[in-house]
């Protein structure tokens, strides 16, 4: 009697083993099935594409000066002519320099191929083996020139504005936005039409942001005003069609990012157009403007030797450069004359 209770028992005690395998069996045969996606975003400061994020923890960016000294004004020539301050909308001719108006959500360094740092966000959130969405994280600090934070709305309704009502190669190119959703007022998601551009997900960090208020009542109008930005400039005088002017924001909420450290010294920007470069070189001459890059080898040959340059007022330098440039040549085709 004593033995069938013991043999009762360890059986019952080998059915509870079996059962505890087979659940665990069970178990991981599932786990395995789960994909990898679900289980590996992370979250960092910096994106790369087939590019290093060499300066992740770097203070600023090493071909910057954080103590560069600041003042002063930077003119420079532009050509043609122009009748609105916002380039991206279909209609109007818009000025040139509006990049010094807006910030974006993260922004690139000089000397990597395809890597960026935050800027409007301070980090993303991504999956490296689903890069069919990607999440951005605003900094709470981020505001725009009147002192509102920017949030998650204003990524979502300038994205839209864009897609829907901006230049058609613009939206071609973020033709893969799928949907961008407002998880909270500092994170944004965008999900896109498949995983195969990985590009994508860095792309969208490349667009500057305009305040949600500005897009609704001014994004289609042919004006001299811009959307409402976030960037270390604002718009200072404008002479339509002849000059515009940036004013440098004393109150720019991102001068200390990493990636600005060292940047935008000038306290104005200015532009003034010609039509031709003949005209501009001649504006030059006269001191309409102050810094010119000279692309024209006949010119750097023999064009200045005008008297301010002579009296050492025009500072004429060649700067070495290791970038790829285009090349300048003359191609001569001689006739060819044959005899019989």
């Amino acid at each position: 009697m004593i033995f069938i209770l013991v043999s009762i028992e360890v059986c019952y005690n080998v059915m509870i083993i079996k059962n505890a395998l087979l659940k665990a069996m069970l178990l991981t045969i599932t786990v395995s099935w789960i994909p990898s996606s679900i289980a590996a975003p992370i979250t960092t400061t910096a994106l790369g594409h087939n590019s290093p994020t060499e300066y992740i923890n770097a203070p600023y960016l090493p071909y910057a000066n954080p103590k560069a000294p600041s003042g002063g004004t930077l003119s420079l020539d532009a050509r043609g002519t122009f009748n609105s301050a916002n380039k991206w909308m279909t209609t109007g001719v818009a000025m040139i320099g509006t990049d010094y108006l807006y910030d974006t959500l993260m922004t690139g360094s000089l000397n990597e191929a395809f890597t960026m740092y935050p800027q409007l966000a301070s980090k993303v959130t991504y999956d490296p083996d689903d890069t069919s969405w990607i999440i951005y994280h605003l900094n709470p600090n981020a505001r725009f020139w009147d002192g509102s934070g920017v949030t998650s709305r204003d990524v979502k309704a300038t994205f839209e504005a864009i897609l829907n009502k901006g230049p058609m190669y613009i939206r071609s190119y973020l033709s893969d936005i799928k949907d961008i959703q407002i998880i909270n007022d500092q994170q944004v998601k965008f999900v896109f039409a498949s995983a195969d551009n990985k590009e994508i997900l860095l792309t969208v960090g490349q667009f500057p942001i305009f305040a949600k208020s500005s897009i609704d009542t001014d994004f289609e109008k042919i004006s001299l005003s811009p959307l409402m930005g976030s960037g270390p400039y604002k718009l200072g005088r404008v002479d339509a069609g002849r000059s515009v002017s940036y004013i440098r924001d004393p109150n720019y909420w991102g001068r200390d990012l990493m990636v600005n450290r060292g940047r935008y010294n000038f306290d104005m920007i200015k532009f003034v157009y010609y039509q031709s470069d003949e005209i501009a070189f001649e504006g030059f001459k006269s001191g309409q403007y102050r810094f010119r890059p000279e692309n024209k080898a006949s010119n750097w040959a023999t064009g200045y030797n005008f008297p301010a340059v002579k009296a050492g007022v025009i500072k004429k330098e060649s700067i070495t450069s290791q970038n790829p440039v285009p090349v300048s040549y003359t191609h001569l085709t001689l006739p060819t004359i044959c005899s019989v």
